[in-house]
């Protein structure tokens, strides 16, 4: 597994997290901008995170053409900012949020029955940590389903369960 970093400090959480897990995988953390591990990544592809971080998706150029690359390859997660890389890279609009969180709670709305967020109540609340946002569209690319929105309704959980790509706001 790897992990692409977006120089945020919650990659470490992420590694973590992921490493105490039964069996414990692999886990390498590259830099988003690190040509030489992304070209690797690129040429032999395993299940991908991609991580928060301070940036836009217009920025990280690397990341985006990686998605396009291994989109239905191999797994992919993306997590906040890598979550708006995801939504940019079917063409959603990612803007500023309706209303920033920084480390406070957001209730969310779970919208469909399956996927990531199977079993989970139909409303829960989450901690938020965001800046920018996707507002639900009125189309989405064939097969892509959001699975859960905010009061505001911006999108929180996106999944393409074909393709195994599922992004995290």
């Amino acid at each position: 597994m790897t992990i692409v970093d977006h120089y945020d400090s919650f990659t470490n959480n992420l590694r973590s997290w992921f490493q105490s897990l039964e069996p414990s995988p692999v886990v390498e953390v590259i830099a988003f901008d690190d040509q030489q591990a992304m070209f690797d990544l690129h040429r032999s592809p395993v299940a991908t995170v991609l991580s928060a971080g301070p940036h836009c998706p217009r920025t990280i150029t690397p990341t985006i053409n990686l998605l396009k690359n291994l989109a239905g390859r191999v797994p992919i997660l993306g997590i906040c900012l890598g979550f708006q890389a995801i939504c940019a890279t079917i063409g959603l609009t990612v803007r500023r949020s309706q209303r920033p969180l920084h480390g406070r709670l957001r209730k969310i709305y779970r919208t469909t029955d399956g996927g990531l967020l199977d079993g989970l109540p139909v409303s829960f609340s989450v901690a938020a940590y965001n800046s920018l946002a996707v507002p639900v569209p009125s189309i989405l690319p064939c097969g892509w389903q959001i699975t859960a929105v905010s009061a505001e309704q911006e999108v929180q959980v996106i999944e393409d369960r074909r393709q195994a790509i599922c992004g995290l706001q």
